[in-house]
């Protein structure tokens, strides 16, 4: 098995092929390793055509899982609180379920560590520390799910990078991915105002950020939600070591 992968082809022969039956069901049993540590067994009685093949000994392989410390950033603003076109949900409804069920995904492949970070006009992490997927969900149930406020792209991902620094909780010698989920355009200065508010990423912003995932070897995906959203401003949040615009 490769890191991440989900899948395996075998030939099964069984121990009385000798025998012609039509079919002929064996019992297929795996075991996930993470680490050192093993998850639970998972056993499925499967029905197989019958074949000529020899006999041939059991073989006992040891699966790598993919652990993950998966860091999410979700848009609070107030334009979250608008109908999403799923099935009655709001934008920020339709994200919590999205990001939970992301999370039980991670979770399939191996151990998860979780660091969640939201924004609007301010910005900031949940939690002191990173998160288990059963931790991390039961601050998503906590949260206001009445958006507020503006759309501050760079407060964003300051946060996001300096959540990342926390040591107690992450994973060793484990893959880092970060999903970016906004609904609309980083909030723009207007003329007049006596302190400018400028939600964009400046030149050395993007440029911190993309020094941050590419030194930490970050994939980071950038999620529209509904039209308001620019494609030109998500692009400079993904990326992967190599390729940007992931």
């Amino acid at each position: 098995f490769e890191p991440g992968q989900t899948q395996l082809h075998v030939r099964v022969a069984t121990v009385d092929d000798h025998l012609v039956e039509a079919t002929e069901f064996i019992k297929l049993q795996a075991t996930v390793v993470s680490g050192e540590t093993a998850n639970a067994t998972h056993a499925n009685q499967t029905a197989i055509e019958d074949n000529d093949l020899p006999p041939v000994d059991a073989v006992l392989a040891q699966v790598s899982a993919t652990d993950t410390n998966l860091m999410i950033v979700l848009d609070t603003s107030g334009s979250m609180n608008l109908d999403s076109g799923i099935h009655g949900l709001t934008r920020m409804q339709a994200a919590v379920q999205a990001i939970e069920t992301l999370l039980d995904r991670y979770e399939e492949i191996g151990d998860v560590a979780v660091r969640l970070v939201t924004f609007s006009s301010e910005a900031g992490a949940l939690g002191d520390t990173w998160l288990s997927v059963a931790d991390a969900k039961a601050l998503l149930a906590s949260l206001d799910l009445n958006g507020d406020g503006g759309t501050f792209y760079n407060k964003a991902l300051a946060s996001l990078s300096a959540a990342y620094d926390t040591a107690a909780g992450r994973l060793d010698d484990a893959q880092t991915v970060a999903y970016f989920l906004s609904d609309g355009a980083p909030t723009l200065p207007i003329a007049g105002q006596t302190v400018p508010r400028d939600g964009r990423l400046s030149d050395v912003q993007l440029e911190q950020w993309l020094k941050f995932v590419d030194d930490h070897s970050v994939k980071s995906y950038a999620i529209g939600m509904g039209a308001d959203v620019s494609k030109n401003f998500l692009d400079g949040i993904a990326y992967e070591i190599g390729r940007a615009h992931v």
